[in-house]
């Protein structure tokens, strides 16, 4: 149970958000890897089209108040 939250939380957080930031400056190795986990995406964090980490959109910055 807390592993499993705990890995949603790393995938999340960490690896997609890194991946995702990454994608248009070192473009073939973050496809590759986003290829190799996709298969562990949790269906929660699945929206939209997940073919390629491309198609994915950029994560919406948040201003602090």
């Amino acid at each position: 149970m807390i592993s499993s939250i705990f890995l949603d939380l790393t995938f999340d957080f960490l690896l997609l958000l890194f991946f995702r930031l990454q994608a248009s400056f070192t473009p073939f190795l973050t496809e590759h890897t986003y290829q190799s986990l996709r298969p562990y995406i949790p269906e929660s964090m699945k929206s939209g089209e997940t073919a390629s980490i491309h198609y994915l959109m950029i994560p919406q910055a948040r201003y602090l108040r």
